[in-house]
């Protein structure tokens, strides 16, 4: 039996996802409102972490930075209001903070990091820093079988390949690449952001492998909608669409990474709200199956990572 879920009731900084994740914020609209606040506060930590990283040019900052709040955690304390209100917000959900130390893990890759070796590093990567924030998403809603940790795994995985997708010029100023180097070269991305017509067509090619895998693990990821508190499904079905929907924007019209931010419209949105409504009336989405379907080599390349066995131990 998980601890209270909303003993702690702290005041979030709720224009940060407004300004930062808009396809969150609009999917959260048909969420609860506690349910809200609390992704608004773990999400205000998330962002923290990475921000703290991405904005910082040297190093050894960065990683000191990193270094304060795995020790934070470790002490379960924090004079740092955003790294203390995530402490709080995990002790009231029983939320066990190895899937924290992996989030720091996963970005503190980002330190000095040039490009992605292989598809399986990114996947590995994609869990540690996403996949990770679908199972502490599970503890904030109390759902923490490990089937529907599975699914939320696949979410977080399935969007963190449609933002490299979708950021590749972002990325590449930041001096990372994300697309793995057995699928492309250094050289072969920087010319297509360059404007090489040759070089943008391989990129572009990769970009469409990336998004089509990231499609599997969306799909994967709507067997856990069942798990779900009834209140809760529309949200998250309607925020994994209007994620995915992104990767298909990119895969009919993929020159726009090379010159803008791709995002769904209130076209798009107003399509995953509708999709997600009709799927709700299907049994599937309601009805625990006895025996769980998830397709067990979507995580082979996980084995080993600390919080990922944690799940499975």
């Amino acid at each position: 039996m998980l601890v209270e879920a909303h003993s702690y009731q702290p005041q979030p900084d709720s224009t940060l996802m407004q300004n930062r994740a808009k396809t969150f914020t609009w999917a959260a609209q048909f969420l609860p409102e506690q349910v809200r606040e609390n992704f608004s506060l773990l999400y205000s930590f998330c962002r923290y972490v990475d921000d703290g990283v991405d904005n910082c040019s040297d190093k050894d900052l960065a990683t000191e930075f990193l270094d304060r709040i795995n020790r934070d955690l470790e002490l379960n304390f924090s004079v740092d209001e955003r790294v203390n209100d995530f402490l709080k917000l995990s002790r009231s959900t029983g939320m066990p903070l190895s899937f924290a130390f992996d989030l720091l893990r996963g970005v503190r890759t980002d330190i000095g990091m040039e490009q992605m070796r292989s598809t399986e590093e990114l996947l590995r990567y994609s869990y540690q820093v996403a996949g990770t924030v679908g199972i502490m998403i599970c503890y904030l809603l109390e759902v923490t079988n490990s089937d529907a940790l599975a699914a939320a795994i696949d979410l977080g995985i399935a969007m963190q390949l449609t933002n490299i997708a979708r950021d590749i010029r972002e990325d590449f100023a930041q001096g990372r690449i994300y697309l793995p180097a057995t699928l492309i070269d250094t050289i072969v991305v920087s010319d297509a952001l360059s404007g090489s017509c040759s070089a943008q067509s391989k990129v572009i090619a990769v970009t469409n492998q990336i998004i089509s895998l990231s499609q599997i693990y969306y799909q994967s990821s709507e067997n856990g909608i069942c798990f779900l508190p009834a209140e809760i499904k529309l949200g998250i079905l309607c925020a994994s669409r209007a994620y995915s929907q992104i990767g298909k924007l990119i895969l009919k019209n993929p020159e726009r990474v090379f010159s803008e931010r791709v995002s769904t419209g209130a076209r798009e949105k107003t399509f995953c709200l509708l999709s997600s409504l009709l799927s709700l009336a299907l049994p599937r989405y309601h009805f625990i199956k006895s025996k769980s379907n998830h397709a067990s080599e979507l995580h082979h390349v996980l084995k080993g990572l600390h919080s990922f066995d944690v799940v499975y131990r």
